[in-house]
């Protein structure tokens, strides 16, 4: 199931909005539920940015 074009807004809006990785991995969770392939490219930026911010 693919998300409609609002709630790909909402998603990205949370994930930008969440300051701290466990924020992040908040986000993340909320979104595997209904989309796992998007939580799965959320978990990859979310990785990269740790990695950057080391």
């Amino acid at each position: 199931m693919l998300p409609k074009y609002h709630e790909t807004q909402q998603i990205l809006s949370d994930f930008r909005s969440a300051r701290t990785p466990r924020e992040k991995r908040e986000v993340i969770s909320n979104v595997k539920k209904r989309f796992p392939k998007i939580a799965e490219r959320l978990s990859k930026l979310a990785d990269e940015d740790k990695e950057g911010s080391r």
